[in-house]
């Protein structure tokens, strides 16, 4: 059986700790409050522009990476 990823949030707070970045850096970074912050991690989904946006912050294409998971499911299903 296939192993599910982790939700978004849970991928963005994984890639911020191995940064070694804190909550509060990227809440500075995005202009926003930290409880802001921590929603995104509790997110199952995020607004596209929002994730471009992090991508580009944290350094890591969370597009391409479910992107990958997507063709796999659509191959899989064909």
């Amino acid at each position: 059986m296939e192993k599910p990823i982790p939700h978004i949030g849970e991928t963005i707070r994984e890639q911020l700790y191995r940064n070694g970045q804190s909550v509060v850096w990227l809440a500075k970074q995005l202009n926003c409050q930290r409880t802001s912050i921590y929603r995104i991690f509790d997110s199952h989904s995020i607004d596209l522009r929002l994730l471009e946006n992090i991508s580009i912050i944290l350094r890591h294409n969370f597009l391409s990476e479910r992107s990958d998971v997507l063709s796999k499911k659509i191959e899989k299903s064909q």
